[in-house]
């Protein structure tokens, strides 16, 4: 029967007297810091995490005795210090959320060590549209959190969870000799202490009977690992392997005596860490007694020799699916001897989750002209602008010359049924402008409708004009063009190809 906006002093239990009191009501904003104080054995993978009561880096309205106040929480310091007081390199990654961030090193974290992670923020008030850093006893007002910690020991290995991207790219069913005459891995964390000691020697290898051994380097800033490809047969079965030999002859570790493993990874989920269990596939075992095997994958050579051959093969066959009475999409049916492997497609963890096929149509044809000329060259038209160009998750650009999806059944295909035709029978990327055509034209022209409904054609800007005397418009016949690139793992250029999709 009454409703309004109310403000209650209440008190349960015991008052709790924090430093600094006044800042934000006295309310707590480190609420957590992990590893946790004493902590011992903690992972050298590890990664610190710290979480806010609030969200931090944004404005933050605190209702207050004498009304609102808009304050903003500043992290101002995350980091780790080893034993002698340094500063470990690392940057601070935050979670969509903005309540957790993350302190990632550059390198793992050095083992058997006592650490100190650190975690401070500061203060800032809103006054007359400023912010302000807010000051307690005539100190900057600032909230600190410490915890020291010991690491256990450095895995003698390197896990495929620490491979940010790599070529060859484990379990790669499609290797194209002849894309590359060097491989690379790229770590995400740094692990120098595999390649500085002087008693070892580590060398690459490949096999698919005999293994073919060559030297390799390390480049310890950039924490990569480049090394010479030799020449491979195609349509095999390889594995690779970085293998350390000692110099003096003496045992290695036993722990090679598998090479089937189960390691932790970290993932994001739900913008929380979890611990996930990845079965590593099973590679052919490189090394001998007396030495130590780094790093071993399994990867599967092309018939072909580049990506470029691969597509000048494949015999294209148009057809277009119906999507409404003036849209279709189109499809190639490319009756192909190879099928085209997910690291292509989707992309892995070991591509960065980038496909290593990239298309890019050059809209150059009538009907592209005639959307170019109404939208794309001229946008934002008056302002107007497309709801899905602030989308994170729209990639198609604008104008949309990365509209082609995968065929859903065709992941699915190469997840469960390697075996279906499908996968050698259809191109497993759609021609979806259209599309984008008619929903961008949509989208606009109404905008446009609504802003000038009152505004007389002479007052209104030519562009507007334009755009509301048009007509989508029927798709013609034609050929559609597309530039088929083929992009290594770090965005190493490879070989590329123009195809077409054909509406008739």
């Amino acid at each position: 029967m009454v409703k309004g906006r109310f403000r209650f002093k209440m008190e349960f239990g015991e008052e709790c007297v924090l430093e600094n009191s006044s800042v934000l009501g006295g309310m707590k904003i480190i609420s957590d810091l992990t590893p946790n104080k004493d902590e011992t054995d903690v992972d050298v993978f590890a990664i610190p995490q710290a979480t806010f009561a609030v969200r931090v880096n944004e404005p933050i309205v605190i209702p207050e005795d004498d009304g609102d106040h808009t304050y903003k929480v500043v992290v101002e310091k995350m980091t780790i210090l080893d034993d002698q007081g340094k500063e470990i390199k690392g940057v601070i990654e935050y979670t969509n959320s903005k309540d957790v961030a993350n302190f990632v090193s550059e390198d793992i974290l050095p083992p058997n060590k006592t650490l100190k992670a650190i975690a401070q923020v500061s203060f800032m008030e809103k006054k007359n549209g400023i912010y302000e850093i807010v000051m307690a006893d005539g100190q900057k007002a600032i909230e600190i959190e410490e915890r020291v910690f010991t690491t256990g020991s450095a895995p003698s290995m390197i896990p495929l969870s620490n491979i940010k991207y790599a070529y060859p790219v484990p379990d790669q069913e499609n290797y194209y000799a002849g894309e590359s005459t060097s491989g690379y891995i790229k770590l995400k964390r740094g692990q120098d202490y595999l390649f500085d000691d002087p008693n070892w020697n580590t060398v690459t290898a490949f096999a698919a009977e005999s293994p073919t051994e060559s030297n390799f380097s390390y480049n310890g800033n950039d924490n990569i690992v480049n090394f010479n490809t030799p020449n491979l047969e195609k349509q095999k079965d390889y594995t690779f392997a970085l293998i350390a030999k000692n110099k003096n002859g003496t045992s290695g570790s036993s722990e090679n005596d598998t090479v089937e493993e189960t390691v932790k990874t970290e993932e994001n989920q739900d913008d929380s860490a979890v611990s996930v269990t990845t079965e590593v596939k099973k590679a052919q075992k490189l090394s001998k007694n007396g030495e130590i095997e780094r790093l071993a994958f399994t990867f599967k050579t092309s018939k072909y020799n580049t990506f470029e051959d691969k597509i000048s093969k494949l015999n294209f066959n148009p057809l277009w699916i119906k999507l409404s009475s003036d849209v279709v999409t189109l499809q190639n049916n490319m009756n192909a001897d190879e099928y085209f492997d997910a690291t292509e497609i989707s992309g892995s963890k070991y591509t960065d989750n980038k496909p290593l096929i990239d298309l890019t149509a050059l809209m150059d044809d009538a009907f592209a002209n005639k959307f170019k000329g109404l939208i794309y060259n001229n946008y934002p038209l008056d302002g107007l602008t497309l709801n899905r160009a602030d989308s994170e998750e729209d990639l198609v650009g604008i104008p949309p010359i990365k509209a082609f999806p995968v065929f859903t059944s065709y992941l699915q295909y190469l997840g469960n049924d390697k075996g279906n035709g499908l996968l050698k029978q259809t191109f497993p990327f759609k021609y979806d402008l259209f599309s984008y055509y008619k929903s961008d034209w949509y989208e606009l022209i109404s905008k446009a409708a609504s802003k000038y409904m009152d505004s007389p054609a002479n007052a209104r800007p030519a562009v507007i004009n334009a755009l509301l005397e048009s007509t989508y418009g029927i798709i013609p016949e034609a050929k559609y063009k597309v530039k088929a690139k083929y992009t290594l793992p770090g965005n190493k250029q490879g070989t590329e190809k123009q195809i077409n999709y054909e509406f008739k």
